[in-house]
């Protein structure tokens, strides 16, 4: 996947790294491609690091190479080997589905590899009748 961009530090500056990243990709008609997704990189584990400290790259999927600039990073982001579980969750949900996928991924045997955890949203979930979000929830493996 190729990716744009905004790196944050803390889970409450995320949105506003999102409010960006969308207004800027607007500026340059990637949400109306109907392949873009959101996706949420991981830097920092937030069993380890307080929620304030975890960095966290907020992404856009672009289908076409898109020059960036300022705030704004591209990522190509490599095929790569991991336990994905498909959810439909709300946003307060998040962080027990993500120990139960860390704590299945120990007992069933596999090594997190050191590429970051990520998420793939696939709608946008103020517009879910129930504001849940449509997710993938990715662990890289070895």
């Amino acid at each position: 996947m190729q990716l744009i961009a905004i790196s944050v530090t803390g889970f409450d500056k995320v949105a506003d790294g999102y409010e960006k990243l969308v207004n800027w990709s607007a500026s340059k008609g990637l949400l109306k491609l109907t392949e873009t997704k959101m996706v949420t990189i991981y830097h920092d584990s937030a069993r380890d690091t307080p929620h304030n400290k975890v960095r966290i790259s907020a992404c856009i999927t672009a289908g076409k190479e898109v020059a960036v600039t300022g705030d704004f990073k591209s990522i190509n982001f490599k095929p790569i080997r991991c336990i994905v579980a498909s959810m439909e969750i709300g946003m307060s949900e998040f962080e027990k589905a993500w120990k139960s996928l860390f704590t299945w991924m120990q007992e069933h045997g596999h090594q997190k590899a050191a590429e970051d955890p990520f998420e793939i949203y696939h709608n946008n979930y103020q517009e879910h009748p129930q504001k849940k979000c449509i997710v993938d929830l990715c662990i890289p493996i070895e």
